[in-house]
């Protein structure tokens, strides 16, 4: 025990420190490793540093390059690549009904609530809900709104708003435009 308190005494705050970073930077080495090879999506195509963390994702997206990058990624790679250690994108129409439909004997996917937030300040609503259980039961108190006969009393509200949009798109069209000077169009 005293070998163990005399170490304890000769380390500085700076060694301890130093100790720390190594411990942080081996827990995302590991990380990274398990991510890149022996993730369930690693069999997948797509770039290792993208595979290994969501950092190089996130730099994607907070600099406004996400679609060029994963287009850039699908001539590469193919139609289906890993973009993040836990995402995939896909290039196929088909893909997303065999993702998103639904079919008997299987179970629905949640929607991913890092992409489905709410407006600030308000509550979720249908397109924003994660839960599927919240989502039938929005659904539900909606689906009286869009029947036959709803739609067909709406149309005179919907054909009164397009008139008034086209009258306003021609009389501004009859005076010359720039790109300075868009087109106004208010309600």
């Amino acid at each position: 025990m005293a070998g163990l308190y005399s170490l304890y005494e000769i380390m500085t705050f700076a060694n301890s420190m130093l100790f720390m970073l190594s411990i942080v930077l081996l827990y995302c080495l590991i990380g990274a490793v398990r991510n890149t090879w022996f993730h369930p999506l690693s069999r997948f195509p797509g770039p290792k540093l993208w595979s290994a963390s969501k950092i190089p994702y996130v730099i994607s997206v907070a600099t406004g390059n996400m679609v060029c990058d994963i287009h850039a990624m699908h001539l590469t790679y193919g139609d289906i690549i890993r973009i993040a250690p836990d995402e995939l994108s896909f290039t196929k129409q088909e893909a997303f009904h065999d993702i998103y439909a639904n079919r008997s004997g299987h179970r629905k996917f949640n929607k991913n609530p890092e992409y489905y937030l709410p407006p600030p300040g308000q509550a979720h609503d249908i397109v924003t809900t994660p839960s599927n259980v919240d989502h039938a039961r929005i659904r539900k108190v909606l689906l009286p709104t869009f029947t036959d006969r709803a739609v067909d009393s709406q149309a005179p509200i919907v054909q009164a708003y397009v008139e008034t949009f086209v009258t306003q798109i021609r009389s501004s069209s009859q005076h010359q435009e720039t790109q300075e000077n868009p087109l106004p169009l208010t309600w």
